[in-house]
């Protein structure tokens, strides 16, 4: 039988996945509790109604873990070379993922991709953007891409779901 350390990386990652469902594990952070939505500003209205709109914080509280929070930086970024990102902090991909799963129980494709989707999805129910500036700002690249995340979890196009998110007064209610 071999060692744990001459077995190859996704055989160690197999067993760590095991450990994990089999304990009570618990991950320290919930999606909800990383996620940034991507607007910049949210309408409010003064006593008269008349409407303006405010700067949103996006410092959400730091979750006090570096790499974590150089993550979720580098999602809400206009880059995607995840390779560089890795690089610039001293750890390859597969120890970023690990990281990640351990801290959020989900790898890094997990919560990359559940990230790009819910960024879609907000940018579907907020405003009237095209579905190509859709698929563009929430980095699922394509309006093809979009249309097979959405098909894949909702069982239906992006232009049915925006209508099935919307609720009254969503449209306009953030601002890019």
């Amino acid at each position: 039988m071999e060692s744990y350390q001459e077995l190859n990386l996704e055989e160690k990652k197999q067993i760590y996945r095991k450990r994990v469902k089999s304990s009570n594990f618990s991950p320290q952070f919930t999606f909800d509790d990383l996620f940034i939505p991507p607007f910049t500003k949210m309408v409010q209205y003064n006593r008269n109604g008349d409407q303006f709109y405010v700067p949103l914080s996006h410092d959400k509280q730091s979750t006090g873990i570096r790499i974590l929070d150089d993550f979720r930086s580098f999602l809400m970024s206009d880059t995607r070379q995840l390779k560089k990102f890795c690089r610039s902090r001293g750890i390859t991909i597969e120890e970023l993922s690990a990281t990640l799963l351990v801290l959020t129980g989900m790898n890094l494709r997990t919560l990359t991709t559940r990230w790009y989707l819910q960024t879609a999805l907000q940018l579907l129910r907020y405003t009237e953007l095209p579905l190509v500036d859709v698929a563009a700002l929430s980095k699922l690249g394509t309006p093809v891409n979009l249309y097979y995340a959405c098909w894949k979890e909702f069982g239906c196009a992006p232009g049915v779901l925006r209508y099935q998110l919307r609720e009254e007064g969503d449209e306009g209610r953030f601002e890019l």
